[in-house]
């Protein structure tokens, strides 16, 4: 039996655990956002919290993904992910929209981003990002991961 037919099976026990992949991804460093169509959160690790306080005392279920990163323009002008003049120079939503619609992932591309903080003080983060899509029970959902660069 070879290492890589062995790890395959080691990992299978996987597919009916849920609590041991939330474990897994919530000890993870990258920010792991879950999205739909609308770009709104689905799904989301602890993470998040870690590396955009904004979110830490905030319920993000269904959260726009630009109110989840604490975005400035999201924020300051309440219209909404995507509905402001600044949205559509931002190279993070742009790449999620073309990442879903057109089904081309990117990787690792990096940005510096301006975010709030947990007490509404600003400060210029730099990330590193990857989008992906995938279908499950009928429904297209969009991968997002994001890194910061320390």
């Amino acid at each position: 039996m070879n290492s890589l037919t062995s790890t395959n099976v080691t990992f299978n026990f996987l597919k009916d655990s849920s609590e041991f992949l939330n474990l897994v991804l919530d000890n993870i460093t990258t920010v792991v956002m879950l999205l739909n169509s609308k770009m709104e959160l689905v799904a989301f690790n602890e993470t998040i919290k870690t590396v955009f306080p904004y979110s830490k005392h905030k319920d993000l279920k269904y959260v726009d993904c630009g109110k989840a990163l604490g975005c400035l323009s999201n924020i300051d002008r309440h219209k909404g992910c995507g509905n402001n003049a600044s949205c559509g120079n931002c190279e993070l939503r742009l790449s999620a929209i073309n990442s879903y619609l057109e089904n081309k992932p990117t990787h690792r591309k990096r940005i510096a981003k301006e975010v709030y903080s947990d007490d509404r003080t600003t400060k210029q983060i730099e990330l590193v990002y990857s989008t992906r899509t995938f279908v499950f029970r009928g429904e297209k959902y969009l991968l997002l991961l994001i890194d910061p660069v320390n």
